[in-house]
């Protein structure tokens, strides 16, 4: 996973590398960061988002299939490079990029230039079934590709045998999102509109604690994985009937031993959730 705050050249460099050394079976991630990010901290522009991200990858792309010897120009709306030279032989393996998308334009692009669609922590299936697979479909039309668009999401997972402390664990992890404005219409759209409105009071007042408890247990259950093996192996059914793989991690905003223990229990149950994606 990586975001524009590298040049595509600079990018281009790193992903022939990781290619050579893998083998070919290395794929790249853009995502666009939320504006606060990407501006504050990184100085880059974020007020045209989608058209920053389609320039982008057509510039990284032009530079990762330079051929030896030849230089290479990109001329885009956001990102130029003139007379690039590879600096070492091409890897042979073709660049497979995929993009981190939440909103319909975003996806609608992974849909028109990408391999595949990484979708967000708070990309629910029942969003990504009613909002995110028509935009894919319709970035697909865009350009009439034939090709598949991969679909993978990264999901929080917290596995115990007590349900409600592997609910309360995914509390935090969730709570990290009221601080993302574009995420706000996602937990509109599933009507916890209450939720938002106690989470960014509780921002306000910078009360961490009323911020992580303004996560209500629907929410937990909505977009995480959080419960007994079983229950958790219930619901991943769901995610094995949209996604070709999922990442699944603890959440974040949890002490190192306890995301330790988290992580050796999804360990343990990766035999069981293999063959739930393969029936």
């Amino acid at each position: 996973m990586a975001t524009w705050t590298r040049t595509p050249v600079a990018t281009a460099v790193a992903v022939s590398a990781l290619q050579g050394l893998s083998g070919g079976r290395a794929a790249v991630a853009f995502g666009a960061m939320p504006k606060a990010w990407s501006e504050d901290w990184h100085g880059v522009d974020h007020s045209r988002p989608v058209a920053r991200m389609r320039d982008f990858i057509g510039a990284v792309r032009q530079a990762y299939e330079a051929p030896d010897g030849v230089p290479r120009d990109h001329d885009g709306p956001f990102y130029r490079f003139a007379g690039y030279r590879r600096l070492a032989p091409p890897t042979g393996h073709p660049l497979r990029v995929w993009i981190a998308a939440t909103g319909a334009k975003m996806t609608e692009l992974g849909g028109e230039a990408a391999d595949g669609l990484l979708m967000n922590v708070m990309c629910s299936p029942e969003w990504v079934r009613e909002t995110s697979l028509p935009a894919i479909a319709r970035g697909a039309a865009s350009t009439r590709r034939d090709s598949p668009v991969g679909r993978a999401a990264m999901v929080y997972t917290t596995i115990g045998d007590d349900e409600r402390e592997a609910i309360d664990r995914a509390r935090p992890g969730i709570a990290f999102y009221f601080r993302t404005p574009y995420f706000h219409d996602v937990l509109r759209w599933h009507g916890f509109e209450r939720e938002l409105a106690a989470g960014l009071d509780a921002m306000a007042r910078g009360d961490e604690d009323a911020l992580v408890a303004s996560v209500s247990d629907e929410m937990v259950t909505t977009f995480s994985l959080a419960g007994s093996r079983r229950s958790v192996l219930d619901r991943l059914r769901v995610h094995a009937e949209i996604y070709d793989w999922i990442e699944l991690a603890p959440p974040v905003g949890l002490d190192g031993p306890t995301t330790v223990g988290l992580l050796e229990q999804i360990v343990a149950a990766i035999p069981d959730m293999n063959d739930v994606f393969r029936h």
